[in-house]
């Protein structure tokens, strides 16, 4: 049995954490963090983390800013307003997607669907990777014939 997902969501809201772990339940656990070291210790935990950063925390431009550079393996997704200054400067930064702080319950699970198969398919991808550069086995030696066929007899 597979453990559900673990996603980080970097808030200082209360309220949004216990939205969030609602709309999740069952599908993955949230883990919040309301500051940058509890995000980057949590980021350290976790391989190819799905992650929330709520536009409205303080500290949220650093926190895309530290997230794009040591941990670029993290799917980011921002919520807030797509065309507020936070907004346009996460969407410039590259994350996965902007949504609304109040996304609805149908959205943020689909959404949540569709970032898991990309996590999956970059797992996939850096395995093949990571095959490809291995150097080739050697191959066999040619075998000479050790016994005569029964066929011979």
């Amino acid at each position: 049995m597979n453990a559900a997902p673990v996603c980080l969501l970097f808030t200082g809201d209360p309220e949004l954490h216990r939205r969030l772990a609602g709309y999740l339940h069952g599908l993955a656990t949230v883990r919040p963090a309301g500051a940058r070291a509890e995000l980057e210790l949590l980021l350290r935990q976790h391989r190819d983390p799905l992650l929330f950063v709520d536009l409205r925390a303080p500290d949220c431009r650093e926190v895309l800013a530290e997230a794009a550079r040591e941990f670029p393996d993290a799917l980011v997704i921002a919520l807030g307003g797509a065309r507020s200054d936070p907004g346009l400067h996460a969407a410039a930064a590259g994350v996965y997607a902007v949504e609304p702080g109040d996304v609805d319950r149908l959205r943020l699970q689909t959404l949540f669907g569709q970032a898991q198969a990309h996590l999956q398919l970059r797992r996939e991808n850096r395995l093949l990777r990571d095959n490809l550069q291995r150097p080739a086995p050697p191959a066999p030696a040619p075998r000479g014939t050790i016994a005569p066929s029964l066929y011979d007899f």
